[in-house]
């Protein structure tokens, strides 16, 4: 700890005529604490100076803070890999540049697929990891305007994979409200490209991905989870809002769910009752 409070304290005291030392020096301070606002800042002013003129060492030093627990819960950290992105990739035409958004820049597909890859990680290294997710919803915003700025068939098997593996996890954590809404989010996205009928991998030969079976599915198996009673209002109102509905109107009045003794399932059932009927006035 000594040697993290000397570094700390050093922060202040060096300036950009050493930028060898203060780089080292802030990756030291990181590797101990990723959420180190004064580290990143002068690890910024580095960027700014031209002193680190290569994105990718510093969005593989960022890769690495985030694979660890601490890290890859660090909300400023996340934000500081965004403004690297913007820092150093080019903006699509007339776009003005946003620090915090990834929709206006021209990234190269493997990019997306990297920054995803990225953020996987950190939700399986600190789960229910919204800044993760959060980062995930960001890159899935900038491939949908990319897509749509020019359509390819890369960008649709990417997106086709997205929604795979989305699936997945959401089979493999139930409780991850975020996974949820993610997925959710994918699913939102697809259509807005044209892609509905592809939004599950092709490989695997099943239907397309509906929102609301999906739900109903995984409700007939775990209706005790309240996240997938929340999963299942969600799914509804993406549908509706995209004007699509995959589902059969008798849905709502849960005649298809079994009987369960259990008090949660009753209450849950209730609260969903209460809010289709909201939902309709």
């Amino acid at each position: 700890m000594q040697v993290y409070s000397y570094a700390s304290k050093s922060l202040f005291d060096l300036d950009l005529n050493s930028p060898l030392e203060l780089d080292r020096i802030s990756s030291l301070v990181l590797l101990v604490n990723p959420a180190h606002q004064t580290a990143l800042n002068r690890r910024k002013d580095l960027v700014l100076s031209g002193c680190l003129s290569n994105a990718d060492d510093e969005l593989r030093l960022t890769a690495v803070l985030q694979s660890l627990p601490d890290g890859a819960k660090s909300s400023i950290l996340w934000h500081h890999r965004r403004w690297v992105l913007n820092h150093f990739q080019p903006l699509t035409s007339n776009a003005q540049p946003a620090s915090d958004s990834l929709s206006f820049l021209s990234l190269p597909l493997h990019q997306f697929a990297t920054e995803l890859e990225i953020a996987s990680i950190a939700c399986e290294t600190y789960p229910r990891n919204y800044h993760a997710w959060l980062h995930k919803c960001k890159v899935i915003e900038a491939l949908t305007a990319s897509y749509q700025r020019s359509p390819n068939t890369e960008s649709e098997a990417l997106f086709r994979t997205i929604m795979g593996s989305g699936v997945k996890h959401v089979d493999m954590h139930i409780k991850d409200y975020s996974s949820i809404h993610h997925l959710c989010r994918v699913f939102d996205a697809t259509v807005k490209c044209g892609l509905k009928e592809q939004s599950r991998l092709d490989e695997t030969k099943e239907r397309p991905y509906q929102p609301v079976e999906h739900a109903k599915g995984l409700l007939l198996v775990y209706p005790t989870y309240e996240s997938i009673w929340y999963y299942l209002r969600v799914a509804i109102l993406v549908e509706q809002n995209l004007g699509i509905k995959t589902y059969d109107t008798d849905i709502t009045t849960l005649s298809w769910l079994p009987q369960s003794k259990d008090p949660n399932v009753e209450k849950y059932r209730n609260a969903f009752v209460r809010w289709e009927k909201l939902r309709r006035l």
